[in-house]
């Protein structure tokens, strides 16, 4: 069975959100509980090897506060 292929957008996003979770002190069970994922699908998130809906995206750019351009690369 092959791996599943990281886009940048996927690498981007799972290193921007982790980084920004870190910073903020937020723990990933934390962090599961409110953006209401598995930690299993956070681990794939951050690794960049799943893909993030639209929703998922909006409610993890809520929970941290930040723009969704910020964690998508796309502001500097």
């Amino acid at each position: 069975m092959s791996r599943p292929k990281k886009s940048e957008t996927d690498l981007l996003l799972g290193m921007r959100s982790r980084q920004e979770r870190i910073k903020q002190k937020i723990s990933a069970k934390v962090f599961c509980a409110v953006v209401g994922i598995s930690r299993q699908r956070l681990s794939s998130i951050e690794r960049g090897t799943s893909t993030v809906e639209y929703p998922l995206l909006i409610n993890i750019a809520k929970f941290l506060q930040v723009p969704t351009d910020s964690l998508l690369g796309l502001c500097r």
